[in-house]
């Protein structure tokens, strides 16, 4: 069993799914971490600004009180000068106003055991996190500004977010390998093997192994596969069986019909065949007697010899005509086998005082079984006939029709085709009778004046060329069968 890409198709798409969610899950749990990390920090820097300030406030206040206001004002200056990563300052004190991110009255709101932070530009265009504390006095004394570069906020961010996204690039290529693993196993090769089997079934090959092991979905759909291989192997033997007999049965009905009509074309026959044996016993006893001689006798051979070739011919005819053989199609000329089915019909036409003539525009071929053809045709031309036994007029029609359009439910697809239409002068057909015509055994005729065959083996034949019939009976105008037959294809 080699590898299918079709089959790796869905594991792909599982895998690259799979991997989508988590990078999903993955991203949005990153960006809540980094934000609750942010503010994390954020937190830890103003808890620290906060308990500086605090100290620095209490330590200038008991400095002032000791030492004065100027020895406050260094200790700050000193704090500061110590700590380079911090900006340390008193501002608002009235006696030496600094400008800062806030205003004195609203420091002046600020309980003493409390601080205000924020996050401003300074004056070079840096943002800083600044804190502020006031500083505890009888009288207005300001407060203490504690401030740091945001840079480490970033900074810290930017690690996290790093680490979130190394975390999560890891993860997703793990869980990828791990699904697309899974997949091959638990999918991939459980549907190459279905692939496999169902390609067998398609070449009608039931015997087969249909099973996974499996006791999934997938295993369960294999388990079908097999139940209904074995159906479709019952099942086609059925068909091919009922195939079989339904074409022997066609064929016999085929033959029967044949004789019938040959029986019915004796007749007619029989009569033409009176004239060229009469022909034949007189000539050939005036010979025997000595009645002639000579130059006479040799013009009397030569009439018995065309007489019997004439009845040679007819019986040939009627042989072929009867005589079962298999489908071979081969280019025919359709008005060939029109001429020659009315030279069969004729003498039974005649019978009755019923005319049949010929129309055949152009050497119209079609790719038929001459045979069966012409059975078809003789049964059309027939029916005709008998529709008139007081006399009339039959006409067949042979022409190519370039883009012909079979009828709603016909098997055929539309084309090129040799149309043989069949008219007569009948009293037509009612319009009860038209959608049972070509149902086997189906005859509104006399008991005794046919079997009901005739135009049910026709369409049968047509059908099985990939052409089709159809019936125009407009009471009491007659009726006209048309028969489409697949045109051989030009060269």
């Amino acid at each position: 069993m080699g590898y299918d890409p079709r089959c790796m198709k869905l594991v792909t798409k599982l895998t690259v799914a799979f991997m989508i969610v988590t990078c999903a899950v993955l991203a949005i749990n990153g960006v809540f971490r980094v934000r609750d990390e942010e503010r994390a920090f954020h937190a830890d820097l103003v808890l620290d600004h906060g308990r500086i300030a605090h100290a620095l406030a209490q330590a200038a206040s008991a400095v002032r009180d000791n030492d004065g206001a100027e020895a406050s004002r260094s200790f700050i200056h000193e704090a500061s000068a110590r700590d380079g990563s911090l900006a340390i300052q008193w501002v608002c004190d009235p006696s030496r106003l600094r400008e800062t991110h806030v205003s004195c009255d609203e420091l002046s709101k600020i309980p003493l055991a409390a601080e205000l932070s924020r996050i401003a530009e300074d004056s070079a265009g840096l943002k800083r996190m600044y804190t502020w504390v006031r500083v505890p006095g009888d009288a207005p004394a300001g407060a203490i500004e504690v401030s740091e570069p945001v840079d480490a906020l970033r900074s810290y961010s930017r690690k996290v977010l790093s680490d979130s996204l190394v975390s999560a690039a890891t993860m997703a290529i793990a869980f990828a390998v791990t699904a697309f693993s899974l997949g091959t196993v638990l999918v991939g090769r459980p549907t190459r093997k279905l692939i496999a089997a169902a390609r067998r079934i398609g070449r009608a090959d039931f015997e087969g192994p249909v099973a996974l092991g499996s006791s999934d979905e997938l295993g369960a759909l294999a388990l079908e596969m097999r139940a209904m291989a074995s159906q479709l192997r019952d099942a086609t033997a059925k068909a091919a069986e009922e195939t079989r007999a339904r074409i022997a049965t066609l064929e016999q009905l085929r033959h029967v019909d044949r004789l019938l009509t040959v029986g019915r074309l004796a007749s007619g026959i029989a009569h033409e065949m009176g004239t060229p044996l009469n022909v034949v016993e007189v000539r050939a006893s005036m010979i025997a007697t000595g009645e002639i001689g000579g130059e006479p006798a040799k013009e009397a051979a030569a009439v018995i010899v065309e007489s019997c070739e004439r009845m040679t011919r007819t019986i040939g005819q009627l042989l072929a005509f009867a005589r079962p053989q298999a489908l071979e199609r081969t280019a025919a000329s359709v008005a060939r086998l029109a001429r020659q089915t009315v030279a069969l019909v004729a003498p039974l036409g005649s019978k009755t005082r019923v005319a049949i003539e010929v129309d055949a525009a152009g050497d119209a071929v079609a790719n038929v079984d001459e045979l069966q053809v012409q059975q078809a045709l003789t049964n059309l031309v027939m029916n005709a006939v008998q529709a008139m036994p007081d006399g009339g007029n039959v006409r067949v029609r042979v022409e190519s029709v370039l883009d012909a359009v079979p009828p709603e439910g016909a098997s055929a697809a539309g084309g090129r085709f040799v149309k043989v239409r069949v008219e007569d002068d009948g009293p037509g057909i009612a319009a009860e009778h038209l959608p049972h015509i070509f149902e086997p055994f189906f005859t509104t005729k006399e008991v005794g004046s046919g079997t009901g065959l005739g135009l049910s083996i026709a369409e049968n034949i047509v059908r099985d060329h990939g052409g089709w019939i159809s019936v125009s009976a407009a009471r009491p105008n007659g009726a006209a069968f048309e028969m489409f037959l697949p045109a051989e294809a030009p060269r």
